[in-house]
């Protein structure tokens, strides 16, 4: 059976179909498996495990970043992400952020009708911050990238991620973040303009394996034309996991009668001294908001243009948006 065919039976795929990519690039392109698998992180949704083992036995090697460290010349990392265009792209890169530093990783997928299959996975040492950006920028609206990113986070860590861009024909984003530490904190946040037929999956997995860690999920999609959105997310809570704080909640903007959010909201917890939260919501632009802007003498796009922005107000509340990521949201 084929990868995309096992994922479509696989819940937490059947909103995200693979077919056309595998058609087209996956199978024809791929690179020689590796003779020497490297160790494949453990994702729980046994779809994103499958995906994840693919690209590790396609890539030829693991890149390491050590930041923080006194041997290491890098605090900041920037990668551009930009394989050839028409080929299938494999990608691991293993990051460890030492104690007590705080360092950023930056990652621009620019993209041309590819097939990118990128890994990251994370860890985070004792009071390691990490801010990590994600953009897609794909004008063709033609490429499929899978970006899975597994995290732990030991005692102390913050984690932090913004996933954000324009186009890709299909797209999925699943974070899985590990609190195994106390006091840990991982923050996820995501803007999705989505048109056309795009189709955008973030998926979030997010297991508190430790007590007085906290988290929160805040995403947003705003849906023009055919394109879909997919949200799902879980909250995972260990017994063990005391004084638990998680958070997660997704609104939606259609704009169109023909576009589609499909949300997936998800609490499995086992302690019982926790505060969790979890909902999603999706509507159309306010008929009466319009109606009182351009009343005041604001144009039809312009008024759109102000209830959007007024939406995605508090996505980023609380954290720092550096203006590069800022002009992939407005």
């Amino acid at each position: 059976m084929s990868l995309a065919r096992a994922l479509s039976k696989i819940e937490g795929w059947k909103y995200t179909s693979l077919h056309s990519a595998e058609q087209t690039q996956w199978n024809n392109n791929a690179a020689e498996q590796n003779n020497e698998p490297l160790e494949t992180p453990k994702f729980t949704n046994e779809g994103d495990h499958l995906i994840a083992q693919n690209i590790v036995q396609h890539c030829d090697d693991v890149t390491q970043y050590l930041l923080g460290s006194k041997q290491s010349t890098t605090r900041d990392l920037a990668l551009e992400i930009k394989p050839a265009k028409g080929n299938a792209f494999y990608k691991v890169i293993h990051v460890t952020v030492e104690a007590d530093h705080k360092v950023t990783l930056t990652e621009l997928f620019k993209t041309t009708q590819n097939f990118v299959n990128y890994l990251v996975i994370i860890e985070l040492k004792e009071n390691a911050q990490l801010s990590h950006y994600r953009m897609i920028d794909d004008a063709t609206q033609q490429s499929t990238i899978l970006a899975p990113v597994f995290v732990q986070a030991q005692k102390g860590a913050t984690y932090t991620q913004i996933v954000t861009g324009r186009g890709a024909k299909t797209a999925r984003f699943t974070t899985q973040g590990e609190l195994l530490g106390a006091s840990s904190h991982i923050d996820l946040r995501g803007v999705h303009k989505l048109n056309d037929d795009a189709h955008m999956d973030q998926t979030i997995v997010m297991r508190h394996m430790a007590p007085d860690c906290t988290s929160n999920q805040s995403i947003r999609y705003i849906v023009d034309g055919e394109a879909n959105g997919t949200f799902q997310g879980q909250i995972h809570v260990d017994q063990i996991a005391q004084k638990t704080a998680a958070f997660q909640l997704c609104k939606s903007l259609l704009l169109s009668d023909r576009g589609r959010v499909n949300t997936k909201p998800e609490l499995e917890i086992y302690a019982d001294d926790v505060k969790c939260s979890h909902g999603a919501t999706s509507g159309a632009l306010d008929q009466n908001m319009m109606f009182y802007l351009q009343s005041r003498g604001i144009p039809e796009e312009k008024a759109r243009s102000l209830l959007m922005e007024a939406f995605l107000k508090d996505v980023f509340d609380g954290i720092y948006v550096p203006p590069a990521v800022q002009e992939f949201v407005t």
